[in-house]
């Protein structure tokens, strides 16, 4: 699938995540393969194609078991994060997407950053 175009349809900042099945059910590498230009803008200089997520932004337990729930097991999730450190909430969306790879998983991310 061409994720790429997918993700350039939308208004939002937006992403596709690839969330990797370990060989005993659990959640290896997540990665953001591919996103649209208000997520590039909004991640900076730091982004590239394709990137482990903790090498962006800060890794984060919760974050992983939502990517994990949406790719893997084809659960919708959403939630609104206070971010302490920035002084901000972020509002999350994940969408699971179809996959071909029987140890792949992808699902779609969007977020709104709201000041405190």
């Amino acid at each position: 699938m061409d994720y790429q175009s997918l993700v350039n349809y939308f208004a939002v900042p937006c992403c596709v995540m690839s969330v990797e099945k370990t060989a005993d059910g659990g959640c290896g590498e997540i990665r953001i393969l591919c996103a649209n230009e208000r997520y590039r803008q909004a991640m900076g200089s730091g982004y590239s194609d394709n990137i482990i997520y903790y090498e962006l932004v800060p890794k984060d337990l919760n974050f992983e078991d939502f990517c994990y729930r949406s790719a893997i097991l084809g659960q919708r999730m959403h939630s609104y994060v206070e971010m302490m450190k920035l002084q901000c909430w972020i509002d999350e969306t994940l969408l699971p997407l179809e996959s071909d790879e029987e140890n792949m998983g992808y699902c779609l991310f969007t977020f709104e950053v709201t000041p405190k």
